[in-house]
């Protein structure tokens, strides 16, 4: 069997066939790690989400089933900001100006309010905000 990809559910189906006694498996990923665009990594005396940085959804969700139980995730991140806990900084290592910040998240979530828009969306979410 392979697999393509070395995110969660590439390894996640890796483990089930395992658990089902499939045992030669091989997964084939292009980058140099595991984890797809979960891809923490350290800066400063912290660390930086360079990809994949909330659980979306915690049914059918590989993600949610292996983080959950370990106690990574917050079950109510807050419903009037998915950011609250969360620090913001610039390239050059300044934080950005507050009232500025919650402008622009504002904005980009009402962006992507219409997620069947996104979804259908021929390109990146990157693009999808340079074309909105």
């Amino acid at each position: 069997m392979i697999i393509i990809g070395a995110g969660p559910s590439g390894v996640a189906a890796a483990s089930r066939l395992m658990e089902n006694g499939v045992m030669d498996v091989t997964i084939l990923e292009a980058e140099n790690r595991l984890g797809g665009r979960i891809h923490t990594v350290r800066f400063g005396e912290s660390v930086v989400d360079l990809g994949a940085q909330w659980v979306h959804g915690a049914q059918d969700n590989v993600v949610y089933e292996m983080a959950s139980p370990l106690g990574l995730l917050e079950e109510n991140a807050t419903a009037t900001s998915p950011v609250a806990n969360m620090q913001f900084v610039q390239g050059d290592g300044q934080a950005p100006d507050h009232n500025l910040l919650m402008q622009l998240l504002n904005v980009s979530l009402a962006m992507t309010e219409d997620h069947r828009a996104v979804a259908t969306y021929n390109g990146s979410l990157g693009q999808f905000f340079v074309d909105k």
